[in-house]
């Protein structure tokens, strides 16, 4: 019976309602946001007696007190919960949440509000609302608001259609070319919406950083927004598999993101789930030896220097260590170099261990130690040449700033 007397689509077509209802419910909107707890619900409870009916002042007042909820996720998810509620079990005020509060909608704070309402709602678009969204996605890249184009895409990717993760790939690559930020956003709504094609989509959106493989920026801007990283994608060898197919393609076999995604991989792993990892990082690092063991020796080597990277971050020194003084040459000399860069780390202990370590093996394996050594070397001679470089780059730039003004 509660649903008898709730408004009908025609009656909800127009987001702004009656002005009278949308303005009570606006004030009630006002007195929610700066209420306490238990005057919150009840607050909450006089609004949802409304029914659908005070769907439309609802997302009014998301605009209203837009700065303050771009601030305040507590009270973003309790405005989206509360849209769902209204919504529940009502076509018409579901269609307009998806017309006035996404698609119509042109701010981002609000737009995300009534978005993440229709998720709880399960909500998911009909063939004509994926051709308009696609069309609007075109219209909004050519004003280049990009927040919106990420919003729509939130849409269109959840039909799960193959054919739109293609024009939302071609974007992204694009974007990354650009060293565009809304990269690294699209990338995670891609993998949200196609888990199966994880690797797929990876591998796709960093070949296309290939010419700028260095570029710490791009590597930040990608992995930033995925972590913490799925402690899955390392049981199913996920990030091996990625590594693998992008380094390949890379020459030399080097990519600033497939280290990050080692890196932070790992530290989120030992972050998120500390027991889990006790138990099992031995077993992941046999994993890891083992997956590269079949792999052309510098690929293999690029995937180690990034795993020991990441195990000497992690804290993981003693692994560093038995690896180091192991039997196998090449996961040795790997772990080898990994001492002589843990020995610059931040921590004074850390650098006693990774010390004592480099002493213990110039006694016991000399030829391992000179090898590591050299190339500890070479690589830091590299590393120096290339930050003078910039610093004269940069002198030069000023100089000729200040030759221009003098000579003005």
């Amino acid at each position: 019976m509660n649903k008898v007397f709730e408004p009908c689509e025609i009656e909800l077509a127009d987001s702004r309602g009656d002005p009278n209802r949308a303005i009570e419910i606006q004030k009630k909107v006002e007195e929610l946001l700066g209420a306490n707890c238990q005057r919150q619900e009840g607050i909450r409870q006089e609004i949802l007696e409304e029914g659908a009916w005070a769907l439309p002042g609802l997302l009014n007042s998301t605009y209203v007190w837009m700065n303050q909820l771009e601030r305040d996720s507590v009270s973003t998810e309790m405005l989206s919960q509360l849209m769902a509620d209204l919504a529940k079990g009502n076509q018409a005020a579901t269609r307009l949440l998806f017309d006035s509060g996404v698609f119509e909608n042109p701010f981002e704070t609000p737009r995300r509000i009534a978005w993440q309402a229709l998720e709880k709602l399960n909500w998911k678009p009909e063939q004509d609302d994926l051709r308009n969204v696609k069309h609007e996605i075109i219209h909004q890249k050519r004003l280049g608001n990009t927040a919106a184009v990420l919003d729509l895409y939130k849409i269109l990717l959840w039909s799960g259609n193959p054919a739109e993760l293609e024009s939302a790939m071609l974007d992204c690559q694009q974007w990354v070319q650009q060293s565009m930020d809304s990269a690294g956003k699209l990338l995670k709504i891609m993998l949200a919406n196609y888990p199966d094609s994880t690797i797929e989509i990876l591998t796709n959106v960093l070949l296309s950083a290939k010419d700028d493989y260095r570029d710490i920026n791009i590597a930040n801007m990608l992995v930033t927004p995925l972590r913490p990283i799925p402690i899955q994608w390392w049981v199913k060898n996920t990030i091996l598999d990625v590594a693998k197919a992008v380094l390949k393609e890379c020459t030399p076999p080097r990519h600033t993101t497939i280290e990050y995604l080692i890196l932070y991989g790992a530290m989120d792993y030992k972050k998120s789930a500390p027991e889990h990892w006790n138990e099992h990082i031995v077993e992941l690092n046999d994993q890891i030896f083992k997956y590269t063991e079949e792999l052309q020796q510098n690929l293999a080597e690029s995937i180690r220097r990034y795993w020991m990277q990441a195990m000497a971050s992690a804290g993981e020194s003693q692994l560093v260590i038995d690896a180091a003084f192991s039997d196998d040459e090449d996961w040795a000399s790997v772990a080898a170099l990994q001492l002589f860069f843990g020995e610059k780390g931040k921590s004074a202990k850390q650098k006693q261990v990774y010390k004592q370590a480099q002493e213990e093996l110039k006694f016991q394996k000399p030829f391992r130690y000179q090898r590591a050594q050299q190339s500890f070397q070479e690589i830091s001679a590299k590393k120096k040449d290339k930050d003078e470089i910039r610093r004269t780059n940069r002198q030069g730039t000023l100089t000729s700033r200040r030759d221009a003004e003098d000579n003005k």
